[in-house]
């Protein structure tokens, strides 16, 4: 089968609410990601943007449910 993906606009990854500073730590002062804003009407959502080249990692905060695979 050929690779039928052409291109990522962006990859959405969750963290347990609150925890953005730890997530800023790491992709911030570890990984040198450069963040970027939200738009303002997803900003009370909590959570952090990312640039990586072309591509955006958006990390957004979700309820922590121990045992979880989600």
């Amino acid at each position: 089968m050929k690779n039928f993906i052409k291109r990522l606009d962006h990859l959405q990854i969750c963290i347990p609410i609150g925890a953005e500073n730890q997530a800023r730590a790491f992709y911030t002062d570890i990984l040198n990601m450069q963040e970027i804003p939200k738009p303002e009407a997803l900003q009370a959502n909590g959570g952090l943007w990312y640039q990586l080249a072309d591509i955006q990692l958006h990390i957004g905060t979700e309820e922590y449910t121990p045992g979880s695979k989600r």
